[in-house]
């Protein structure tokens, strides 16, 4: 919902003629149906919103009354069969509602949902989540954090992980500035080596170029892969040219550098590794299975290979 003090037109909701009193327009959800098939079969992973910034209609304090009730079962009911979806409570929500409001609607979402999607919900600028870090129906923080640098990027994703302490999920959804190109691509991957996932602001995907999909889509692959869920971020193991570096210690490492000639780890055990490097900006791939003493250990990429590197190392 995009009307009602959110950025949008009075029309930008789901409602019949843009009317709340006349309860959600079938045609509406017919349409969005369509789109969220499609993404679905193309395995795009869909952020729902029910509010945008500001956007407010019912004026129930920290509760969630009869009519928002029925607004929440209603989009939920109908779109939970989506493999894709993440419900989203609100965009910077602190503008209109309390943080016992949005609890409230989560449990909404929650009491709906039988198929158990995840749940966040978005804030202004910042990195605290301390006041829905412990409720059991959000799990998610969308984070909106705008600094400049990839660097930056990734510092203030490493902090949000810590205070996560596995209590729920990191997505950088909104940074401003962020770019397209090399400096895009490297603020993605700084800020998934910290553990979190992350979307990029302002680009509309029907003029982004081509390229910075290919990029998004890399990165994806390689993590996925990697089985990054079991990690989290270990920047005290990095060694040689090795910029970030996200673990499961002992088993499995992600390795990366904007600009290195070759990546390291620190305290590695002794052991058999499979070794996966990833050219970052060509996409080129290579493998290797080696041997190493203990200790800490730096590796030579394939010559063929750029200086933005990522390597997955694994020990057999």
């Amino acid at each position: 919902m995009r009307s009602h003090g959110g950025d949008g037109t009075a029309d930008q909701n789901p409602f019949v003629g843009g009317n709340p009193a006349l309860g959600l327009d079938a045609k509406i959800l017919d349409q969005w149906e369509q789109w969220f098939t499609a993404l679905d079969d193309a395995g795009v992973i869909m952020h729902f919103f029910l509010y945008d910034d500001s956007a407010s209609i019912w004026s129930t304090g920290n509760t969630v009354g009869a009519a928002e009730r029925a607004f929440v079962k209603g989009l939920v009911g109908r779109f939970k069969h989506h493999r894709g979806i993440v419900w989203v409570v609100a965009e910077e929500y602190e503008e209109r509602f309390s943080a016992a409001r949005v609890s409230a609607l989560a449990a909404e979402i929650r009491a709906a949902d039988d198929h158990r999607h995840p749940i966040g919900v978005h804030k202004l600028d910042g990195l605290s989540f301390a006041e829905l870090a412990t409720d059991p129906n959000v799990d998610q923080f969308t984070i909106q954090y705008n600094k400049a640098t990839a660097a930056e990027l990734h510092s203030g994703m490493v902090t949000a992980f810590r205070d996560a302490a596995g209590r729920y999920n990191l997505n950088l959804s909104e940074a401003a500035s962020h770019g397209s190109g090399a400096v895009a691509r490297q603020k993605n991957w700084a800020a998934a080596t910290a553990g979190a996932h992350v979307m990029a602001l302002g680009w509309d995907i029907a003029s982004t170029p081509v390229s910075d999909l290919q990029d998004c889509g890399r990165l994806v692959r390689f993590m996925r892969a990697a089985r990054f869920h079991r990690m989290a971020p270990h920047d005290e193991l990095r060694a040689g040219g090795t910029q970030y570096v996200l673990a499961a210690p002992g088993q499995g490492y992600v390795a990366y550098a904007a600009s290195a000639g070759n990546l390291g780890l620190k305290a590695l055990a002794a052991g058999s590794y499979q070794l996966e490097w990833l050219d970052v900006a060509s996409g080129a791939t290579s493998s290797a299975t080696i041997t190493v003493a203990a200790g800490d250990r730096t590796f030579a990429p394939p010559v063929s290979f750029g200086s933005e590197l990522a390597l997955w190392v694994e020990r057999k």
